[in-house]
């Protein structure tokens, strides 16, 4: 028996024996049901009967259908102790994240290094996000250990996210003005020309949900903080 379990569309999928065809209206019900901010790239077989693997708007889900029902869940692997969902996530972000990220200037991002860059890691960020206020406390050791954090704009947290986004970037000293955001300290208000939408575009398609979220530079992806001591590890430095 395959070492795969399913949440939320167990009782419909799991026990079907049915062939691997895609229903003749899965999609339309699944596009329906998704709407227009997560348009489906790809509906794949899955080793369980009845159980299809979607990409939709930069993430990874697991749906199954049955007459008027659809259910769409997480599945596990047992065997090796992880959401398959998420690790396949990660796959199809890493190679997201090489397509729209290696082209992109670091003119387009608050950039923040030590004296020398051996390794980089791209953040997309918040300032309003605790964590990556967290994080930002520990760039100067990753500087330090040559480590350059490039930050995209990602202010979805709350209504000030966005006007403290633009001020950072629109600020005479960027970095400044984002490591004083990043503390909870007022800062002038200011409007230009951003890229803040591009930004969030690229978030958008890496599937990004939540801030911190990070690439390092050989694509791997990493949802969510990580303490300076282990990204150094990580990086082999």
């Amino acid at each position: 028996m395959n070492k795969l379990i399913c949440t939320a569309i167990a009782a419909l999928a799991c026990a079907s024996a049915a062939a691997q065809e895609v229903p003749e209206d899965f999609r339309d019900k699944l596009s329906s049901l998704l709407g227009e901010r997560m348009p489906i790239e790809s509906i794949a077989n899955t080793p369980i009967p009845g159980v299809f693997e979607v990409t939709a708007g930069g993430r990874v889900l697991y749906a199954a259908s049955s007459d008027e029902l659809l259910m769409v869940g997480s599945l596990y692997d047992v065997e090796r102790g992880v959401n398959v969902g998420e690790e396949k996530q990660n796959e199809v972000a890493s190679r997201k994240a090489e397509e729209e990220l290696g082209p992109l200037s670091v003119d387009d991002m608050v950039v923040f290094k030590g004296e020398e860059t051996k390794r980089h890691i791209t953040v997309f960020t918040d300032v309003e996000c605790g964590y990556c206020r967290r994080l930002h406390q520990e760039v100067p050791i990753l500087n330090e250990a040559g480590v350059e954090i490039r930050y995209m704009l990602y202010p979805v947290i709350s209504e000030r996210s966005y006007p403290n986004a633009e001020s950072v970037w629109c600020a005479d000293d960027r970095q400044t003005a984002m490591t004083q955001a990043k503390q909870g300290k007022p800062i002038e208000h200011r409007e230009c020309a951003n890229p803040i939408e591009q930004h969030m575009q690229i978030a958008s398609k890496l599937g990004v949900r939540g801030t911190p979220f990070l690439v390092l530079d050989d694509y791997t992806v990493i949802p969510g903080y990580v303490p300076a001591d282990n990204l150094i590890e990580q990086l082999g430095l």
